[in-house]
């Protein structure tokens, strides 16, 4: 987004976040015996599912990427903006993955609490930096014959498909909904330990699913998401993709040899990220007879998804059952 936009629509904003102030204190106001529902808007689907959980009915929940959406092109509109001035809590993953928050920080009314879910995350400042000179400094490697690349997991910016740093970020969040609320500490406590551990039992059930195939290679046809997640069950990746910048395209010479990696296998299955487009995937399945398995990258939710009610824990899981479906499935040529 061209920010030099924030400056003619945030004196807008301002008016009518004042305007939205008074309606919302009145209608307050016709019912001061029930408590105020807390106000929160998320900027991902997994913070929007932790503070969820985590608040029950205490609080009405918002993500602000719509369903369906590509969250690689994600713009917050002017309404997207009022209902963020307007909110109790503003829940985004970190600086590096949504810099848009860190230009209107400085913009946001005092009584609005900022949680940067994903603080601390190591790798992730240099992400953007790191992803476009791998693009450039390699152009002429990959177009020369490099092999296909497995993604860079401590760079990769969905921190968020990662188990442990999942926990790390529902605990951030429990602890600012806990100064919001201090009445609620106990309840909201005892629905992190419970979050906390499904999220321990999931990642006992992953490594269960993927013992059989500690060496099994993934084929993923677009910039690989889960590298965070799928980095400790030593499942090798190899993406036609030559880096994690969304921008970054394969070479032909890159295809080709991916294409090729694929024939070795009787019945190949290529796996992509079910909320984008990927053009590539049919060129790359042409004459191969793949099997084509969706992973979904937990950003954003299909329209499917929220109609069936899935939350994280339900995609985790789904990604897991695909992801020992494909490797058990591949069975390479004598």
């Amino acid at each position: 987004m061209k920010f030099s936009h924030f400056s003619r629509v945030l004196g807008l904003l301002l008016c009518l976040s004042v305007c939205l102030f008074s309606c919302r204190a009145k209608a307050q106001g016709d019912d001061r015996l029930e408590p105020k529902k807390l106000q929160v808007v998320c900027t991902l689907f997994a913070s929007y599912d932790f503070a969820k959980t985590i608040l029950g009915d205490s609080a009405e929940v918002y993500n602000l990427i719509p369903d369906g959406a590509n969250p690689h092109s994600y713009e917050p509109s002017p309404f997207d903006i009022a209902r963020i001035y307007q909110a109790d809590m503003l829940i985004y993953t970190h600086d590096s993955i949504e810099p848009w928050v860190a230009k209107l920080k400085s913009s946001l009314p005092g009584s609005l609490r900022v949680v940067e879910a994903g603080h601390g995350v190591s790798g992730l400042a240099a992400c953007d930096d790191k992803a476009h000179s791998h693009a450039e400094d390699h152009g002429d490697e990959h177009s020369h014959g490099d092999d296909n690349h497995e993604a860079d997991a401590s760079s990769d910016p969905h921190i968020w498909t990662s188990l442990d740093i999942a926990a790390d970020m529902l605990k951030a969040i429990a602890e600012a909904c806990v100064l919001l609320r201090p009445e609620e500490q106990g309840l909201y406590q005892e629905r992190l330990n419970h979050y906390v551990h499904e999220l321990k039992d999931i990642e006992a059930e992953a490594r269960e699913a993927f013992a059989p195939y500690s060496k099994g290679e993934l084929y993923f046809a677009g910039h690989y998401p889960l590298s965070r997640f799928t980095k400790s069950f030593g499942i090798e990746v190899k993406s036609v993709f030559p880096s994690l910048n969304a921008e970054s395209e394969p070479s032909a010479m890159q295809i080709a040899q991916f294409y090729t990696e694929l024939a070795k296998y009787k019945n190949p299955v290529i796996f992509f990220d079910c909320q984008v487009d990927t053009k590539i995937l049919h060129v790359l399945n042409e004459g191969q007879n793949s099997e084509l398995l969706g992973l979904h990258a937990l950003h954003v939710q299909s329209r499917e998804d929220t109609k069936a009610q899935l939350s994280y824990t339900d995609l985790v899981r789904s990604n897991i059952a695909a992801i020992a479906h494909g490797l058990a499935a591949q069975e390479k040529k004598l």
